[in-house]
């Protein structure tokens, strides 16, 4: 007989209500991770099917206001973002291993018109530095960045492997989207450079500083002039971004940012959701 103790739905975008519902009837809590920024620019289904679940988790900490607002849920949560310790881990680099990846500069996610401003600013002011760019393909209608975009995302090892092989990651965050009260304050980035042992120059906003402390565990960027500032100077001081990086994964590793961590709070949140019954 089909009765699992927790259905456990990371986004479901195609998930519908009558599924959620007879999957509770058998005795099953229903929990939802939501990663994004938006709960209504993901299609039909979402806004319908997420007032079901018996909890939701949201990964942006505006996001439990927007739940309740939009769709009159008050059985949610903020749960971070993370890094997979398994995963987003650290890879020496040398002459022979880094593949094609070495680089003096590197963003790594998805286009928008906000990074494309941004990195169109940081490939301008660094016309000889190596600067490669991993994503979709939505970053070919960038023509300013055709000669940086790689032509490809990269997953997995691939992402690690890339994030330790430069010498700088830009994390830039996505803009405000349809349905949402705000745009991004962190993102996966935020966790998984670190996590990996790279050096971060992250958008500044007060919450990502919260997890990371500025010029010991991370760099911060304001805008375009700020950001290719920054570069300059930690290209140029290669001891201090070194060491900021090694304390940033340190960071990250001590302060419950794995996904471990936010596995266990979801197992938390299952077992007070079965007390209650």
């Amino acid at each position: 007989m089909f009765g699992p103790d927790l259905l456990f739905v990371f986004k479901g975008e195609s998930v519908r209500p009558e599924t959620v519902a007879f999957i509770k009837e058998q005795g099953t809590v229903a929990i939802n991770y939501w990663p994004d920024v938006s709960f209504q620019a993901h299609g039909y289904w979402p806004p319908k099917t997420l007032p079901h679940y018996d909890w939701i988790f949201n990964s942006k900490s505006f996001g439990v206001q927007d739940l309740q607002a939009q769709l009159g849920v008050a059985n949610a949560s903020f749960l971070p973002h993370a890094f997979d310790t398994q995963v987003h881990t650290h890879v020496a680099m040398d002459a022979n291993r880094d593949n094609g990846f070495a680089c003096d500069i590197s963003f790594i996610g998805n286009w928008s018109p906000k990074k494309e401003a941004l990195l169109a600013a940081v490939a301008e002011a660094n016309p000889v530095s190596s600067f490669r760019i991993w994503g979709s393909n939505y970053w070919r209608r960038a023509s300013g960045l055709k000669t940086r975009f790689q032509g490809y995302p990269v997953l997995g090892q691939e992402y690690a492997r890339a994030i330790c092989a430069s010498r700088i990651n830009i994390c830039i965050l996505s803009e405000k989207r349809a349905g949402a009260s705000s745009g991004d304050l962190t993102t996966a980035r935020t966790f998984e450079l670190a996590g990996a042992g790279g050096f971060m120059l992250h958008e500044r906003t007060e919450e990502a500083m919260s997890y990371f402390e500025e010029g010991k565990e991370c760099a911060f960027f304001d805008d375009a002039e700020d950001l290719v500032a920054k570069i300059r100077y930690y290209l140029a001081h290669e001891d201090e971004r070194r060491a900021i990086a090694a304390a940033g994964r340190q960071r990250a590793l001590k302060s419950g940012y794995s996904y471990d961590d936010r596995v266990a709070a979801v197992i938390e949140k299952y077992y007070e959701l079965r007390s209650r019954e």
